[in-house]
């Protein structure tokens, strides 16, 4: 055999040169094959999205997928500013009340079906129709977001089919009509219920079958949904912005947050998002870690109904007994940031510079406490209630010791399941509770009125001021002044941080990595995001 090579290797090289020769011949310029574009994007902490629906979907591991595939009218930013999604343009009457919008006549869905005015008012009345089943399962529904456009809660209600609100002008002109003029409208337009969804689809397959199959104005088509395994997402050729250069988006569904960065320093995921708390210490002094404080605020909500905290100076006494920077720093590791303000950091149309929050201040608290008990065995017996999915017990422990130090009160704790709470809460039950808030529209409505406004059913701690009311009331429907928007904003925040209405006590983070090859995808404080998905690419790695 060796023999029989060494006889054979003369052809063989006048062979290999004849082949250079051809290949010498060849046009240079010619390009390599392009390597396909795969960014692999784990969807943390769930075995499968909860809903795809649109009408449907609130929470943010469904909504990540949805905003791949579906939009609205409007969309935000990586600033959190409204800017222009399906509608290239609008224009708001002089009273704030009319909304025009104008759709450019290529708008297409993925399967390239023609989008008109008619299209956007059949999804949003098919939104608000399904409204009851939204929030039977968790979600605010839409009349949270669609219920200014008139003629809405008649159709949630089902008084009517469609609401008096909406009207088509022309196929490209779309006409909302509100019955104020709410000034966070268009941030509501950017929400999943607003989105435009497919009638002729929904009709073809039922509403229980169609997400399997759905398509919409997003820069994504779905490709493959395995559930509890993954989703695949393929560019949508019909966007009408700039479209992705990425040639799929693979979406495996990972349960355990430790498990998905494991899987990430492994080099299987191309990203992994929401840290868990244990691995915060080493993960956030590594390269490629980003991290942004979340449109979220976490706090104690004193009942103003029940003693001791029918009382603002003792729920005062205890919010300057807490020391927010030991429970931030030391007890969370730095996994979140210490809160003075109800307000997160980075919200939209607010200025927290001129609120002054909340800051630990024990000789202060003493007093206070005193002022209304200065027998201090008359203070009722105090219980802490909290979901034992909205704030660790190692918290819990180091707040009871911070009131038992500086106001030598005996707090009780009683951590209960998450359902149980929402029901003991519902039936005034908790004496101190804590609120989890997250913003549903990054705008200091979501926040201020939805929960402290009174009678607001969100205000879980029934507090109530009438000055308080009329400053939100006026900077709610405030559309065409921003700057004094934001100024009344802030008279309300410091009236209900002075009366401890809710009582801050950090602000979480929005935690990620991203490979260094990942280019266009940046971290805000509602999450990741790709501002132009023509710009997010995948390089060889």
């Amino acid at each position: 055999m060796k023999h029989r090579a060494r006889q054979n290797s003369s052809a063989f090289l006048l062979g290999l040169l004849s082949v250079l020769a051809i290949l010498a011949g060849c046009d240079h310029n010619q390009p390599a094959p392009r390597q396909k574009q795969v960014l692999t994007w784990p969807n943390v902490g769930v075995t499968d999205i909860a809903e795809l629906d649109p009408a449907l979907s609130s929470d943010p591991n469904s909504i990540q997928a949805v905003e791949l595939i579906f939009g609205g009218l409007v969309k935000l930013d990586a600033q959190l500013q409204v800017v222009p999604a399906a509608a290239y343009s609008w224009q708001v009457s002089p009273d704030g009340k009319t909304y025009t919008f104008y759709l450019p006549a290529q708008l297409r869905f993925a399967d390239g079906t023609p989008i008109t005015a008619q299209d956007v008012i059949y999804s949003l009345d098919r939104s608000l129709q399904m409204n009851q089943t939204a929030v039977q399962q968790g979600g605010p529904g839409a009349l949270f977001y669609l219920g200014h456009i008139l003629g809405a809660a008649d159709v949630a209600a089902g008084r009517s089919s469609t609401a008096r609100g909406l009207k088509a002008l022309n196929d490209q002109t779309l006409q909302i009509q509100l019955d104020a003029p709410v000034a966070y409208f268009l941030a509501d337009l950017a929400e999943p219920p607003a989105f435009i969804v497919p009638r002729q689809l929904i009709q073809k397959y039922g509403e229980s079958k169609w997400v399997e199959h759905a398509v919409g104005t997003g820069p994504f088509l779905l490709g493959h949904w395995t559930h509890d395994v993954r989703m695949t997402f393929l560019p949508n050729p019909y966007y009408y912005g700039d479209k992705p250069v990425i040639d799929e988006l693979d979406m495996p569904f990972v349960r355990d947050p430790h498990a998905a960065l494991l899987s990430y320093r492994g080099g299987q995921y191309d990203l992994t998002w929401d840290v868990a708390i244990q691995d915060y210490a080493g993960a956030s002094t590594e390269k490629n870690f980003h991290e942004a404080v979340m449109l979220a605020t976490d706090a104690l909500v004193p009942n103003t109904t029940v003693a001791p905290f029918n009382h603002p100076e003792v729920r005062l006494a205890f919010a300057l007994a807490l020391n927010a920077a030991v429970l931030a720093h030391e007890v969370m590791g730095n996994s979140v940031d210490q809160a003075a303000t109800l307000m997160p950091p980075g919200m939209p149309n607010d200025d927290d510079a001129s609120v002054q929050g909340l800051a630990y201040n024990p000789r202060q608290a003493q007093m206070l406490l005193k002022s209304v008990y200065p027998d201090l065995t008359m203070i009722p017996p105090v219980t802490l209630t909290y979901p034992t999915d909205g704030l660790l017990q190692a918290e819990a422990q180091a707040m009871q010791a911070m009131w038992q130090n500086v106001l030598g009160i005996v707090v009780d704790l009683a951590p209960v399941d998450p359902s149980t709470y929402q029901r003991e809460v519902q039936n005034g039950q908790v004496q101190l509770g804590v609120v989890n808030w997250m913003a549903d529209v990054p705008d200091p409505w979501n926040l201020l009125t939805v929960n402290l406004r009174s009678g607001a059913p969100g205000n879980m701690g029934d507090w109530q001021n009438a000055q308080f009311d009329q400053w939100v009331d006026q900077a709610d429907n405030l559309f065409n002044d921003p700057a004094q928007r934001a100024t009344l904003y802030q008279e309300a925040e410091q009236a209900a941080l002075n009366a401890a209405a809710w009582i801050p006590f950090d602000h979480p983070k929005f935690t990620a990595f991203i490979a260094p090859y990942v280019h266009g995808l940046v971290v805000t404080p509602i999450g990741l995001m790709a501002p132009d998905w023509s710009k997010v690419t995948v390089s060889s790695h």
